[in-house]
């Protein structure tokens, strides 16, 4: 543990000693040493998280619940999550699900985590393009979950000690994707106390089959354990990946990119994912009147130097239409200052793309100017600058508070329109501060997103926040892209 933890310290540190140094001389080498510190960062993260994982579990500290437990809509769940990683390489993500297996018991979201575990290893150790299948049927009692793919594959004598922990494949694939080892034993331990089992089968050079068991219900629907085996089509790669955060009940803000110049549509989607959004692209008109057509976006940003058909017609079609004519767009054009455009209806924004201008621009034809603030209160300065700098280049007003009493004072002179909450604060603790919000008028019905890195956040905290009317608990250390986009789902809501 002592080197899996001291080696992407070392390199932060370095890193970060180093970068001090390149400031303003080498801007090239500045993102360098920036990107080490991400990665080992959270390379860090995935290490603490599982860590806390095993120690929960090996202490008997862990919760698994046995309860009635819909699997078809935790493939769904996991297939939504992990669709733009593996769009990103080109990969094939396919489904083929039994409806007699569909009815389980176990623990929703353990299984979710179990699943995720295996389509993420089958995605990082798959080369771009390969094919990766997920495969649920009915084995005796029991469903049982296959991850499939046509990856390198794993020697005999690997796959015997792969789901113990710390135990990595030494091959310099492995040593490129990295990992901490533990994930498959947290694997392993999760599926054994709800009463299943876990499995490999693999071959160098064809793949590898990673497995699971778990009960089926004995009282399942006799509608689904009669029905014969079902196939969900293939999950086409996606041009740009969309923001990874699935929120059940909650439509993600889309917002469609309408440009041929690639490496224009990768500058705007990353600017627009940041801020929470998810993005899809069409590289000309036509293929922008059959997305919409598909599935109308939210927003639509629009690049007039189209081939074949020109933006500014684009604009026209889309407008004349009563069932797109209420779809905001937003131009963005290096004709700015073109007066003919102020006959589009659309707002515009002119090239080079200022990312502040970009994201202000869409939150306001989305939201309007009328929104009140995101009011911040948490006491770790850091925290606070890091959120308040996402969330302004997200094109969202902030204000900060520092503990629990300046915190509820913001809140009546603010009128925010959410509150994201540090659990744990000096004095007044969040746990008061959540219920002085809920008790007074003015904030009763703002959403309260509470943040905190105590172990206890998927546990007991969780479920005492919830009762006091949170919107949702997220844990220390977070991904702020998500967090800016649970963000925008609350907002939108």
């Amino acid at each position: 543990v002592s080197h899996e933890l001291r080696t992407p310290v070392t390199a932060v540190l370095s890193a970060a000693e180093t970068l001090e140094l390149t400031l303003g001389k080498d801007p090239a080498a500045a993102k360098r040493f920036l990107t080490i510190i991400t990665r080992n960062a959270s390379r860090l993260q995935r290490l603490i998280e599982d860590l806390l994982d095993l120690s929960r579990i090996e202490s008997g500290r862990i919760q698994i619940k046995a309860e009635p437990v819909d699997l078809a809509a935790i493939v769904k769940l996991v297939v939504a999550t992990m669709q733009p990683k593996v769009a990103e390489k080109q990969q094939q993500l396919s489904v083929e699900m039994d409806a007699a297996a569909s009815h389980v018991v176990g623990d929703h979201d353990k299984l979710a985590q179990v699943l995720t575990n295996y389509v993420s290893n089958a995605h990082k150790y798959t080369q771009a393009g390969g094919a990766i299948r997920i495969e649920v049927g009915v084995e005796g009692d029991h469903a049982r979950i296959a991850v499939i793919d046509n990856g390198h594959g794993i020697a005999p004598e690997d796959q015997e000690r792969l789901f113990t922990r710390f135990y990595r494949v030494d091959s310099e694939l492995t040593r490129e994707v990295g990992g901490t080892g533990l994930g498959l034993s947290i694997v392993k331990q999760l599926v054994e106390l709800q009463g299943g089992a876990t499995g490999v089968v693999s071959a160098l050079g064809t793949g590898s089959t990673f497995w699971f068991t778990v009960p089926l219900q004995a009282d399942a629907p006799a509608e689904s354990r009669a029905a014969e085996p079902s196939a969900v089509a293939p999950v086409a790669p996606a041009p740009v990946a969309a923001a990874e955060t699935v929120q059940a009940g909650a439509h993600p803000t889309t917002i469609l990119v309408v440009e041929d110049d690639p490496d224009v549509v990768r500058l705007i989607a990353r600017h627009l994912q940041k801020a929470g959004y998810v993005v899809r692209e069409a590289h000309s008109a036509e293929d922008a009147l059959a997305a919409v057509a598909a599935a109308p976006p939210d927003l639509i940003t629009l690049d007039l130097n189209l081939p074949a058909m020109q933006g500014d017609e684009l604009a026209r079609r889309l407008h004349a239409d009563p069932l797109t004519s209420d779809i905001p767009i937003i131009v963005v054009s290096a004709l700015a200052e073109d007066p003919a455009l102020m006959n589009l209806g659309a707002y515009v924004l002119p090239k080079p793309i200022d990312q502040q201008a970009l994201v202000g621009a869409v939150a306001q034809m989305l939201h309007g100017p009328e929104r009140g603030p995101v009011l911040v209160i948490e006491d770790d300065a850091d925290v606070r600058r890091l959120l308040e700098a996402a969330l302004t280049a997200a094109g969202l007003e902030v204000v900060l508070a520092a503990d629990g009493e300046s915190g509820l004072a913001r809140a009546g002179e603010q009128a925010p329109s959410l509150v994201l909450l540090d659990l744990y604060l000096p004095g007044m603790d969040g746990f008061a501060v959540l219920r002085a919000l809920k008790e007074a008028e003015a904030t009763a019905n703002v959403p309260v997103i509470v943040i905190s890195g105590n172990p206890e956040v998927k546990t007991t905290a969780r479920a005492r926040v919830l009762s006091l009317g949170a919107a949702d608990l997220v844990a220390k250390p977070f991904e702020m892209d998500k967090l800016v986009q649970e963000i925008r789902l609350f907002l939108q809501a």
